[in-house]
């Protein structure tokens, strides 16, 4: 049966949103252990401050690539599409999702997100961009503490574009990551830095509108519109800040259970081009039991064939 492409993006939507689930639940043991390794070096190392920043510096990026990693794999893994990991692929492939994906992101995150907040700024409040520009000279904790007072005075609406940002870069990078996480099981062919990239773009792109950018702008309207202050966001609870945590991380399990799907369609549809194109070359290709009913026919056809004129001429020589 052949679904319209409005059907295709509401069934690819919804099995990411029910992969997410499992996604989810299997996140929470590797986030556990990761919360608690965290806080047992931060507790080791506490008292040189250093130390944590360095480290922070050195382990941020690459523990988040690989969470963002095994947050693909689970989703691929819930689907059935992979095999169990070898631990020394973990490494190149995290190296990889940086080298691509984290660039395309954090490129998407300078020219949507930064390039957005500094136009809504300069337009909607223009001292307050002023005033953040000249704020951004730091030398003392008293500039630091100028900073973070200039930056909540800045419009709400800036969270927006940095979702759409995320948004974007999830959409644009989402089948090739999918495909990296793949390449981490056991007998995996290998891919190509950039395979797939950009495919599967509107049905990622339609995920993440309902799980980042509808939420976001709902998240704004709700604490006074896009031109209320940043600082509105510090009225939230501490049950609500939990609660908009922890929809962001299932939000991110739900992209991470798209990505993976969208690998999963890609190579499908790569698998069919290949059959179409070899079927053009050297004709349909049958199933055994076609080509079996074909040779009895051929071989029933081949008992009641009326006979030759040769046939004929040599029974009468022998009669």
């Amino acid at each position: 049966m052949t679904r319209s492409p409005l059907q295709a993006l509401g069934m690819f939507v919804g099995q990411s949103l029910y992969y997410s689930v499992f996604v989810s639940l299997r996140m929470l043991p590797i986030l556990a252990v990761t919360l608690y390794t965290a806080m047992l070096l931060f507790q080791i190392a506490r008292s040189e401050p250093l130390v944590v920043i360095l480290v922070v510096a050195l382990l941020y990026v690459p523990t988040i690539m690989f969470l963002y990693l095994n947050a693909i794999r689970c989703g691929l893994t819930a689907m059935g599409e992979t095999e169990p990991p070898i631990a020394k692929h973990y490494l190149p492939a995290t190296v990889r999702l940086i080298r691509f994906n984290l660039m395309v992101t954090n490129l998407l995150i300078a020219v949507v997100g930064v390039g957005g907040m500094a136009l809504l700024a300069i337009y909607t409040t223009p001292h307050v961009w002023q005033a953040f520009r000249e704020s951004l000279a730091i030398s003392s904790v008293e500039d630091v503490n100028t900073f973070l007072d200039v930056t909540g005075q800045l419009p709400l609406g800036t969270i927006l574009f940095f979702a759409l940002a995320f948004t974007l870069g999830a959409a644009l990078t989402g089948t090739t990551a999918g495909a990296t996480a793949h390449s981490v099981a056991m007998g995996a062919p290998k891919y190509d830095m950039i395979w797939g990239a950009t495919r599967q773009w509107y049905p990622l792109l339609l995920l993440g509108s309902v799980v980042i950018i509808l939420p976001t702008v709902a998240l704004v309207l709700y604490f006074g519109g896009p031109m209320a202050e940043l600082w509105e966001l510090s009225r939230l609870s501490p049950q609500g800040v939990v609660v908009v945590s922890l929809y962001y991380l299932w939000a991110i399990c739900a992209l991470c259970a798209g990505q993976g799907l969208a690998f999963v369609r890609t190579s499908a549809e790569n698998e069919d081009r290949r059959r179409e194109e070899f079927s053009d070359m050297s004709g349909p290709i049958l199933a055994d039991e076609d080509v079996r009913a074909i040779r009895l026919e051929r071989m029933e056809n081949a008992k009641i064939a009326p006979k030759t004129t040769s046939d004929i001429g040599d029974k009468a020589v022998n009669d």
